[in-house]
């Protein structure tokens, strides 16, 4: 009996609710893609036409299982995920958080230079009359 191994990513867009869904058989080295909007109770699975573009098609509950809209080999679905996640920028909750972690690490950094400094002794100078110069 072959084993399936699904891996769900959800994204949000302001136009709807988009889901992307990838499977993998255990026996295959393929991945096999959905695209759809989910929109209150309906879904609709994305397909590629003719001219490149979407195509959405409304599934009903305990339809069969549409047709993906791609499959690949499964190191090609890897480099494009690679390809997306490079090019994707930061969150801002990721970039606040590096932000954050870089301030901490400055402020560290300054304590350390005004309190952690050794003290150097006061070197005392005297006048010819046994009187503190300094």
């Amino acid at each position: 009996m072959a084993t399936t191994k699904t891996e769900t990513t959800h994204i949000d867009v302001n136009e709807g609710n988009w889901k992307v869904f990838t499977e993998r058989l255990g026996w295959s080295d393929e991945t096999r893609v959905w695209i759809g909007q989910r929109n209150g109770p309906n879904f609709a699975n994305a397909t590629i036409g003719k001219d490149g573009r979407l195509i959405m098609t409304a599934v009903k509950e305990g339809e069969q299982l549409p047709e993906p809209l791609m499959i690949l080999p499964t190191p090609v679905w890897q480099m494009i995920v690679d390809a997306i996640a490079e090019k994707t920028p930061p969150s801002k909750k990721e970039a606040l958080d590096a932000e954050l972690t870089a301030t901490k690490y400055h402020l560290e950094d300054m304590r350390q230079l005004v309190f952690n400094q050794p003290e150097e002794p006061h070197v005392h100078d005297y006048d010819e009359e046994g009187g503190e110069k300094n």
